[in-house]
Order: structure tokens, then sequence, then C-alpha cells
């Protein structure tokens, strides 16, 4: 995600077996992105798809910890002042 949104990763991958991978530099990709407009449109659908994914995954944890009765795992500063 770091090669589109311009922040720093926020994953690393370990390869159990012998891999092979490669990296795409932002401003790269950001060129493909202006000279195929079907490429764009598909890697953001794919991304659109993969963040809806996990909010509904997020969701669902909520309502288990809400029918559990318990704490959400983070407070906001407000929450944590009273």
């Amino acid at each position: 995600m770091g090669v589109l949104t311009g922040k720093v990763r926020s994953a690393t991958v370990t390869a159990l077996v012998e891999s092979s991978g490669f990296a795409v530099a932002r401003k790269d990709l950001l060129a493909l992105f202006r000279t195929d407009q079907e490429l764009r449109v598909k890697m953001m659908e794919n991304v659109v798809d993969l963040l809806c994914d996990r909010l509904a995954g997020a969701n669902v944890q909520i309502e288990d910890y809400a029918a559990k009765g318990e704490e959400p795992l983070a407070q906001t500063k407000d929450e944590s002042r009273s």
C-alpha cells in the first residue's frame, strides 16, 4: 500500500521457500497509471475490494467484542481520561 499512499510500508514478508520478487517505485507506478487508464481503474477496484474486506472483518470483530461485553482494544484520548 505504501507505493499508493507514499507512506512507509506497513508489512514485511518472509518467504518460507526460495522466491523471487520485485519492487515498484511510486513514481514509476504513477507514470504507468497516467499512460494506462484501464490498469489504473483495475488497480483501484482491487484496492477498494481489499479495503472493503478489511472493514467487514473489523466490523465482525467489533460486534464480537460488543456481544461479549469486552472493552475495545484501543481507546480514544477522551475515553482514557474518564
